[in-house]
């Protein structure tokens, strides 16, 4: 073994020896030789080893000791006292309480701020759609100005190519070039319009001279078409006179869809007197259908061309002669525009007389009329009836009707509602039958024949004034006793 080694061998055994040798001293255990208050010295230690102190002598190792690390065995010694952390008092400083406060309030004014915000932010929603939808009407606007737009330039091109397009043999492909040649172009157009203008004050002074000039309508009394309506309605008396009746026959089935007889009760005409009365109402009702109806009916299949196209024509003709102003759509017009037509019932049916051609579809479509108004009647009248005579009554109806359409005034065939009102000396448009007790105030049973109305005067002047030249005939009942409903007024 080394010199050193041996050494420090015999130190470590000197001081384990001195270790358990020693005890420490106390006044029990003092030896009597030894002084009462003096503590037991300590052996001095020997140049070999040193004393080391207790507080940093590490813990002996016995069994029950526990094991101390060198920090706990300082704190033990020096009895220094940790805190556990659960007797830790947390220190705050004022600015973190305060900043803790501020939070809490802003945690306790959150909902309301937020609220607020949803309720901004669902207002800023329903204006972005609000707006939106005006996004999209604006877009559509602008599509449709555009289309107009477009549309415009179309026009405005097809309108400047029309008008350009008499000049072009002229100015060949000088339109629209050079401005001296724009400028003589349009010098040249304001020419050519202030001679149209003339031209066209020239031609509205011929046609006002040719309309002064012509034919005038031959104006007819009221008196005349009075008398002309009675006799027709004395022919018509007549025929129903002159037939012989059952009292079981049921005409009153066979007439229940004609105007004057519609919506009558059929126990009205129950009676051989009562018939006649349906078969005058019957044969009226034709001539209504097919002859009295409007002015255009005695032209037959061809009143649908003129009533298609001929007011439109006549109207232009107006437009033309500047007489704009003197067409009342409402009341006067087809008054207005007779005034223009050819005057006379021969020029109706067979044109001019003094050219020598005529219009054989207009004759053709004319005698269709009657034809169709004659089988009309055939077709449901009894057995006995005198055909001479039911021709003559259509051809007087026919001619009654042309002189009405060619008057200024408005001559129309009326007829009462079932069921109206009547009031002696009061209701002038109406006249009761000869027959039963006399009723002063009561209503239409049933019509025999219909009346005849005027509206205006001679010159179509004052055409919302009626008048009525022969009242219609009808039975009048009281108050309640008819069955029927109203039928309509005029025709």
């Amino acid at each position: 073994m080394p010199i050193f080694g041996a050494k420090r061998h015999a130190m470590n055994r000197r001081r384990r020896g001195a270790s358990l040798k020693s005890t420490p001293a106390t006044p029990d255990s003092a030896t009597p030789n030894s002084k009462p208050g003096k503590q037991p010295q300590k052996p001095r230690p020997t140049d070999d080893s040193k004393e080391i102190p207790e507080t940093s002598r590490p813990p002996s190792k016995g069994r029950n000791t526990p094991r101390l690390s060198w920090a706990q065995h300082i704190v033990a010694s020096n009895n220094i006292h940790i805190p556990k952390r659960s007797e830790i008092t947390p220190t705050r400083d004022s600015t973190v309480i305060q900043v803790e406060e501020e939070e809490s309030k802003a945690t306790n004014e959150l909902p309301e701020d937020l609220e607020a915000a949803l309720e901004e932010l669902k207002r800023l929603s329903i204006a972005n759609n609000s707006l939106k939808a005006q996004t999209e009407e604006a877009r559509a606007e602008k599509m449709t100005l555009f289309g107009a737009i477009v549309g415009l330039q179309k026009f405005h091109t097809t309108t400047v190519e029309l008008l350009l397009d008499p000049y072009r043999a002229e100015f060949g492909h000088s339109l629209g070039g050079v401005y001296h040649d724009t400028e003589r172009l349009l010098k040249r157009i304001m020419k050519d319009v202030r001679q149209n203008h003339a031209l066209k004050e020239k031609i509205q002074q011929l046609q006002q001279g040719m309309l002064g000039s012509r034919a005038k309508v031959v104006s007819v009394p009221d008196e005349a078409f009075a008398q002309q309506f009675r006799h027709l309605a004395s022919a018509i008396k007549s025929v129903s006179r002159a037939m012989r009746f059952d009292t079981e026959e049921d005409l009153a089935s066979i007439f229940e869809s004609y105007p004057l007889i519609a919506n009558v009760s059929k126990n009205h005409w129950n009676t051989r007197q009562r018939k006649k009365y349906l078969v005058e109402a019957a044969i009226w009702s034709v001539l209504i259908q097919h002859v009295f109806n409007d002015i255009f009916c005695i032209f037959g299949p061809t009143s649908l061309v003129l009533r298609t196209h001929g007011l439109s024509c006549l109207a232009r003709v107006m437009i033309w002669a500047g007489l704009r102003r003197h067409h009342d759509a409402s009341l006067g017009g087809m008054e207005q525009l007779k005034s223009f037509s050819r005057i006379g019932g021969e020029e109706v049916f067979y044109g001019n007389a003094e050219s020598p051609d005529t219009d054989l579809e207009l004759l053709k479509s004319v005698a269709d009329a009657q034809v169709a108004a004659l089988n009309a009647l055939r077709l449901n009248l009894p057995e006995g009836i005198d055909y001479v005579v039911i021709h003559s009554i259509v051809a007087n109806a026919f001619a009654l009707a042309l002189r009405m359409s060619l008057q200024h005034c408005r001559l129309q065939v009326v007829y009462p509602k079932i069921g109206e009102h009547f009031e002696f000396g009061e209701t002038n448009h109406l006249t009761s039958i000869p027959a039963g007790e006399h009723i002063e105030n009561g209503q239409v049973g049933f019509i025999v024949n219909p009346g005849l109305a005027k509206w205006g005067d001679s010159r179509g002047k004052l055409l919302g004034e009626r008048l009525d030249l022969v009242p219609s005939l009808v039975y009048i009942e009281k108050g309640g006793e008819s069955e029927g409903m109203e039928t309509p007024s005029t025709t």
